[in-house]
């Protein structure tokens, strides 16, 4: 028996995080009405408002909330139920001040902060970009403890221990020294912070199990979490291969694929442009599927989030939950579980579904849950229950009581009978 972060019952999730580098209106309108003609709900990062210094670069290129046009369609996209997330408040370098600013702007625009920041490029004001960059800085993949310190003792004998990352770029975003640090504002407004790792699996949490994780090394940056890496059309198409999506589904794994919708997803035919033939078809293959789960990359991580702080213990007749979180988790399933209901002690009843998974509607915060099986439930007695039939008892209770009055009786009657006389 396991326990599913995933709603519902569902087996798998996916979701996509698109960076915006070199999106337009024209570019992207297509991509994004065909998600939403399939029900996926992704993830679009923006640009507040365009470079401000000399250090762009061609991939800074791109449409900004700064175009209304732009900005009203993005707009309707949170409307319709995509997430829209931070790439930086501009496609270059940006000063305390430049951003502080912009992440305004962005609440004033979407009416919530980004839960999302994604950083471009080598933008001076980017986070902890040696370890954001350098997989060989993040957690190990591996669970237990004698795999991580094998894992530990390996880097080390490779020489990987140095401070710095394969390339050293000249962010200093966590610098509080530098006019380019924002790391506190970071840390007060945004919850998750994506790491420049990509793997090459559709499967990310196969990959980086611990997602999303905190690193005390990187204070400023609440969480992070890593991706799998689409970051152009071939590989975006690749690793929606109906191979990579069946192991998915298979894996019962969760997928945050990374892309650039705004690099050659869409081309012209018969004078007007939409998406290519394969992405559709690939994209149309996963949201086909019925046990997926498909939610925006904020609501995923949230989830996943919460499902670390939920203790799980399984046994042969039964399995404990306790939620330390400081809120209820709805829908809670658990897998893989035979074809038998399970119960409270206070009798409630739990039904398996079709796929044989039970669904918790609700898991109270703080609340331990204890689940038996019919065999176990049945055995269990209140401390204070009857052991025999009912009627006996009472009836043994009745002749204890009068054995106990009778010589109260027998001794008023001989008092009664004294003072006659």
């Amino acid at each position: 028996m396991r326990l599913s972060p995933y709603p519902d019952g569902k087996a798998f999730a996916f979701t996509i995080v698109d960076d915006t580098d070199g999106s337009t209106l024209e570019t992207i309108r297509p991509v994004y009405e065909h998600l939403h003609s399939l029900g996926l709900r992704t993830t679009k990062t923006v640009w507040i408002r365009p470079p401000a210094t000399s250090d762009a670069t061609a991939d800074s290129e791109g449409d900004t909330l700064q175009r209304a046009e732009y900005r009203e369609y993005v707009e309707s996209l949170q409307a319709s139920g995509f997430e829209i997330a931070l790439h930086n408040v501009a496609g270059a370098s940006s000063r305390r001040e430049e951003i502080i600013s912009g992440i305004d702007e962005f609440c004033r625009i979407f009416g919530h902060e980004p839960k999302i920041h994604i950083q471009h490029e080598k933008n001076r004001d980017n986070l902890y970009f040696d370890v954001a960059q350098d997989a060989r800085r993040l957690p190990s993949s591996f669970r237990s403890r004698p795999a991580r310190a094998m894992h530990s003792l390996v880097n080390r004998w490779l020489g990987r221990s140095s401070a710095e990352g394969p390339q050293r770029f000249a962010c200093c975003g966590e610098e509080p020294e530098s006019e380019y640090f924002w790391g506190d504002v970071c840390q007060s407004r945004i919850k998750y912070v994506r790491s420049n790792v990509f793997l090459n699996d559709l499967n990310t949490i196969r990959r980086s199990p611990q997602m999303p994780f905190h690193l005390a090394r990187t204070p400023f940056v609440n969480y992070w979490f890593d991706s799998s890496n689409g970051g152009d059309r071939e590989r975006f198409d690749a690793l929606l291969s109906e191979r990579q999506v069946s192991r998915l589904a298979r894996e019962n794994g969760c997928s945050v694929l990374y892309t650039h919708f705004g690099r050659n997803f869409t081309e012209q035919t018969a004078g007007c442009r939409e998406l290519n033939r394969e992405t559709r078809e690939r994209l149309g293959n996963i949201a086909s599927r019925g046990d997926g789960w498909f939610a925006p990359a904020g609501e995923l991580l949230d989830r996943l989030l919460a499902f670390q702080r939920i203790a799980f213990a399984p046994f042969s007749n039964g399995a404990l939950l306790h939620n330390s979180n400081p809120f209820d988790v709805c829908s809670c399933s658990l897998w893989e579980t035979p074809n038998r209901r399970l119960y409270t002690p206070a009798g409630q009843v739990f039904t398996p579904n079709a796929k044989k998974r039970l669904t918790l509607p609700s898991l109270k915060s703080g609340a331990t849950l204890l689940l038996l099986d019919e065999e176990l439930f049945s055995a269990l007695r209140p401390w204070n229950g009857n052991r025999s039939c009912a009627l006996a008892g009472d009836m043994a209770s009745v002749w204890r009581k009068l054995r106990e009055l009778l010589p109260d009786v027998e001794g008023t009657l001989r008092r009664m009978k004294a003072g006659h006389a």
